[in-house]
This record gives C-alpha cells, sequence and structure tokens, in this order.
C-alpha cells in the first residue's frame, strides 16, 4: 500500500477525483452525496491528522538523535580537554 500512490502522475490523480465525483453526483441524491461526502471528508481529516502527528513524532525523534549527537560530541570535546590538562599538569611538574 505504500507504494500505491507514489507513481501516480499528479494531474490525473486530481482529474479522476473530479470524474467520480461528476459520477457520484449524477448517481445521488442530495441526501446521499451530502452522506458521502461528509464521510471522505471524515476519512481526509483522519489521514491528515495521521500524518501530522507521525511527522511530529520523527521530528522529535530526529531533534533527540540530533541533541545526543551533540551531546556525545561535547562529552568527548571535554574528554580531551581533560587529558590536555592532565598533559599540562604533567609538564609543570617535571
Amino acid at each position: 500500500m505504500k507504494n500505491l500512490f507514489s507513481n501516480v502522475n499528479p494531474t490525473v490523480f486530481s482529474w479522476s477525483a473530479v470524474i467520480i465525483g461528476t459520477i457520484l453526483c449524477e448517481e445521488l441524491n442530495t441526501l446521499e452525496q451530502n452522506s458521502i461526502g461528509n464521510w471522505i471528508i471524515l476519512l481526509g481529516d483522519y489521514l491528515l491528522t495521521n500524518a501530522a502527528q507521525v511527522a511530529i513524532n520523527e521530528a522529535n525523534q530526529n531533534q533527540n538523535n540530533d541533541d545526543d549527537d551533540k551531546i556525545q560530541s561535547l562529552q568527548k570535546a571535554i574528554k580531551r580537554i581533560d587529558e590536555e590538562l592532565e598533559k599540562l599538569k604533567n609538564i609543570d611538574q617535571s
């Protein structure tokens, strides 16, 4: 299902909605159109909400990974500074 829409031409994809909508308008009465339309909007809202939450979670995870990388880098720098300070102390004591 992941690759179902990845290779569809955007224009064809958009026009398919126009064509399906036109067919449904000809076949359904106004109450049925309203009901189906609201259901489709609800489906779209669910998809958008889910996608937004996934994006937020991924962004937070990436931010956490970036923070972890920065922390590790700083810890390495501090360790090198400590090692250099120890070397300097040893030179002064000699």
